[in-house]
């Protein structure tokens, strides 16, 4: 059963608004349905927003799998009307089951969870195991990348942030401040109340050290889950990463449709080492060691799709990687926008903070 959201939003000059968030809308790599010369709908895999407009106002409507996905979603809307009209963004009211809700509550994808455990499922990998008081189901999709947060002073207590009514999550500042990135739940256990999550080891990074070093019970903030690009229709696909993504690999082998055949370029040092992490699959293996993956993945991907092109394509990693596999994607194997993704998840000299 679907969440859904609507709001009415009273605007100077709604025409140019509207054509603002089309034109942003039509120039970043997300699907689009012109359903009218007046409304348009951003689809985000079985999720979406629907943008209309009367000569005064934009009215929203989101439409969402889950209360987790409707609130990024909510966010979403926010944050691309505020860049037009910051006192309208401000003063948004959503009508759904949450609109009578306090300013001062956490948002409704909010967990406080605990440190159960740690290990090592491959070399450079820590998995943190994590259990909370409230309930996970939720946790269980769909989607699959999450938020995971923690002070950035080591040791301060934690301010979570809290979700306001127009949908925009408020972030606690100053000395309170959060550091937060994206990962990905790599596996879910409801009978235990348990999550995995699969974290690169590397020194200066926040999150990672703080898995390198906590003990039993510590704490972290986890918001979410939202997306996760599964090819639902695809029968050959292309699916690359880097370390950073291989939980997302693996999420994604485990919920392909059968039937599905194709290949699988990542990062590991040997293919024995790929196959014991990934799922049991019918999609042939490659693995690019580390010394090589970021040279050779282009052309690699190319090669081993020379005899059959893919009819969906995914890569996740380094955010250079990333822009040439899109032009390979979108180029060479000519997929468009729902057939390919290619996605940053960090960037060389940068923090290595997201799976």
């Amino acid at each position: 059963m679907n969440c859904d959201a609507t709001a009415l939003v009273v605007i100077p000059n709604a025409e140019s608004a509207f054509a603002h968030l089309l034109k942003h809308a039509e120039e970043h790599d997300v699907v689009l349905d012109k359903t009218g010369p007046r409304d348009f709908k951003i689809l985000v895999g079985k999720s979406h927003i629907a943008i209309g407009m009367d000569d005064t106002a934009l009215s929203l409507t989101i439409s969402a799998e889950t209360i987790s996905i409707l609130y990024f979603l909510k966010e979403a809307a926010v944050q691309h009307l505020a860049e037009i009209s910051p006192e309208a963004a401000e003063s948004l009211r959503w009508e759904d089951e949450n609109a009578g809700a306090s300013d001062q509550t956490a948002p409704p994808s909010f967990h406080e969870l605990s440190l159960v455990s740690t290990s090592e499922p491959m070399d450079g990998l820590i998995r943190v195991r994590l259990t909370g008081a409230t309930e996970i189901a939720a946790l269980a999709g769909p989607g699959i990348h999450v938020k995971l947060m923690l002070p950035e002073i080591p040791g301060r207590a934690p301010v979570w942030p809290e979700a306001s009514h127009n949908g925009v999550t408020k972030w606690p500042d100053g000395d309170d401040v959060l550091h937060v990135r994206y990962y990905t739940i790599k596996a879910l256990d409801l009978k235990t109340g348990e999550i995995d999550i699969d974290i690169v080891r590397h020194d200066g990074g926040v999150i990672a050290d703080w898995a390198a070093a906590a003990r039993p019970g510590a704490k972290i903030g986890l918001l979410g889950p939202g997306g996760g690009e599964v090819p639902d229709n695809a029968k050959r696909v292309l699916l690359c990463g880097d370390k950073t993504a291989l939980p997302a690999l693996a999420r994604m082998l485990e919920t392909l449709p059968d039937g599905v055949h194709g290949n699988i370029v990542a990062e590991a040092a040997t293919l024995d080492c790929l196959k014991a992490y990934l799922p049991a699959t019918g999609l042939r293996l490659h693995a690019l060691p580390e010394a090589r993956f970021r040279q050779e993945i282009e052309m690699y991907s190319e090669r081993v799709t020379t005899a059959e092109k893919p009819d969906f394509a995914w890569f996740a990693g380094e955010h250079k990687n990333a822009q040439t596999m899109r032009k390979l994607f979108k180029g060479e194997l000519g997929l468009k926008k729902g057939e390919q993704y290619a996605i940053t998840y960090w960037r060389d000299g940068a923090s290595l903070e997201a799976n």
